[in-house]
């Protein structure tokens, strides 16, 4: 697994529609949280398997991110349609963004780039990734990025909870935004 220092401090500010649970809009304010951070899930695209499969997993342990107070929020590189189509067949208990590139064409049936999250994965060798994002201050900025060379660096589910403990437990200093 590749941890990247790159676009760490980077400021998050986006609003996308969002085919999961919650609000139909979602907002970078959105990401604040009682524990100072939030998981942010860059997929790869509406076909790959591995996403799908990260997808399911994260929502059958959403309880325990939930109790961690960690909010955790999928990226889709596509149309709110095709999004829809996950939101739909995996019931999402999280919120499920779709993000497509702002050059793409009705007929791009497999977009694999961002629009709002376009710098962020700038730094990122290989979708699925995990970026971890500090809500601490008053604007969610980048803490960490984790993907690596092959999809299947992305960290596990297991993976993403042993992250969101650590880095809780390596910012005693900080303070948390109040739980919005």
């Amino acid at each position: 697994m590749y941890e990247s220092h790159h676009g760490v401090g980077q400021t998050l500010e986006f609003t996308l529609p969002n085919v999961g649970d919650g609000s139909d809009r979602y907002t970078a304010a959105d990401l604040q949280s009682g524990s100072g951070i939030a998981l942010v899930l860059l997929l790869r695209n509406h076909y790959c398997p591995l996403s799908r499969r990260k997808v399911r997993r994260l929502g059958e342990r959403i309880d325990q991110f939930e109790s961690e107070h960690v909010p955790v929020v999928a990226v889709l590189p596509d149309t709110v349609d095709r999004a829809s189509v996950w939101g739909r067949r995996y019931e999402t208990p999280f919120a499920l963004l779709a993000d497509p590139p702002a050059d793409a064409d009705a007929g791009d049936d497999a977009p694999d780039r961002f629009e709002a999250f376009g710098d962020v994965q700038e730094w990122v060798p290989q979708t699925p990734a995990l970026v971890v994002v500090e809500t601490y201050g008053d604007e969610p900025t980048v803490g960490q990025i984790y993907s690596g060379a092959t999809r299947q660096d992305c960290p596990s589910v297991e993976e993403m909870l042993e992250i969101a403990r650590e880095t809780r437990l390596e910012s005693p200093n900080k303070k948390p935004a109040p739980a919005v």
